[in-house]
Order: structure tokens, then sequence, then C-alpha cells
């Protein structure tokens, strides 16, 4: 299981790569602020994908298909419990990890924030 210090330093990522599941469009201050939030974490690319692809968007990707979604910002102290529970699920369940990290799933998950994740990766990737 994940310590309390890594989750500490998730947070940050938790909090911002969340935000890609809200009811509205990303601005790009909100972009900036996603790729800044990445470059500031001192993660390489790979583990960020993992905090993106397994932690967050499996927790938070449901948002993007609600008809009363929400919009302003996830309760963070729910987000972190709710990230932390499941990566625990991901731990105990084999069918469950399979998906989350299956390309159906993965793409699932993603499909309504893949052009802003696009937008950011190049971003970071240009500050690095």
């Amino acid at each position: 299981m994940i310590s309390e210090q890594e989750i500490e330093r998730r947070k940050p990522l938790w909090s911002a790569f969340s935000d890609l599941w809200l009811d509205n469009e990303l601005q790009k201050y909100e972009i900036e602020h996603v790729a800044q939030t990445m470059k500031n974490s001192g993660y390489n690319f790979d583990e960020l994908e993992r905090i993106f692809f397994r932690e967050v968007a499996p927790t938070v990707y449901k948002n993007a298909f609600s008809m009363t979604g929400e919009w302003a910002g996830f309760d963070s102290e729910w987000l972190y419990r709710a990230i932390v529970e499941n990566l625990l699920r991901q731990e105990t369940n084999l069918f469950y990890r399979t998906w989350v990290n299956s390309a159906p799933g993965r793409f699932l998950m993603t499909k309504m924030v893949q052009e802003d994740w696009n937008n950011i990766v190049d971003l970071y990737k240009k500050r690095m």
C-alpha cells in the first residue's frame, strides 16, 4: 500500500489531475497549472502517467458522464480518501486491476479528457 509520505507528495497531483473531469472546459491558465504541478512534483513522466491513469482516472471519470456532475471542484478530503480506496481495490481485486490497466478501461475513463491531457503533456514536455 502507498505510504503516508507518498500520499502527501501526490495530493497536489491528484487535485490538479482531477480538475480535468470537472463539468467545465479547462482554461489555458488551468492547463498551465496542471503542467507546472507535474513539473514541481519531481516524478518522472512514466510515474506521472501512472498517477493520472491508474490513480485519478478510475476515481473520478464517472463525473464526466453525470448529468449533475461536479463542476466547482472535488472535495479534497473525499478525493484523497477515494483515491486511496481505489488503490486498495486495485491491490485486492484482480478483475478491477485488470480493467483499470486495460486499453478499453483506460479509453473509457479518459476519452472525455484526452484532448486536455494531450495539451497538458505537450506543455509539460516543453517545460522540461
